[in-house]
């Protein structure tokens, strides 16, 4: 027999990339872009134990960053705007 199933409704809120960051293409296995909406951004990629392998800034709205010489593995790249806005997302590097 069938069991009786109330159902609530569930609101799903939208994630917001608030910087417009895009990151591509992932894997990277040489070097990915980074892009944002408006001009003027520094970024830093960290490894899992914190250490900076790779940072720089960009007066444009992208970034090329070379990742050839770092170890396979997973990242956190952080993206900090010219306006303050910050995005952090995983890098999956892979040779």
């Amino acid at each position: 027999h069938l069991n009786k199933v109330m159902c609530e409704p569930v609101f799903v809120l939208p994630t917001i990339n608030q910087s417009g960051a895009e990151v591509y293409p992932l894997p990277a296995t040489s070097q990915f872009t980074i892009r944002i909406a408006t001009a003027g951004f520094s970024y830093h990629l960290t490894d899992g134990l914190g250490r900076v392998v790779a940072h720089g800034q960009s007066q444009s709205a992208q970034a090329m960053v070379k990742v050839a010489d770092i170890p396979s593995g997973f990242y956190v790249l952080t993206v900090r705007a010219t306006g303050g806005t910050v995005t952090k997302t995983k890098v999956l590097v892979a040779h």
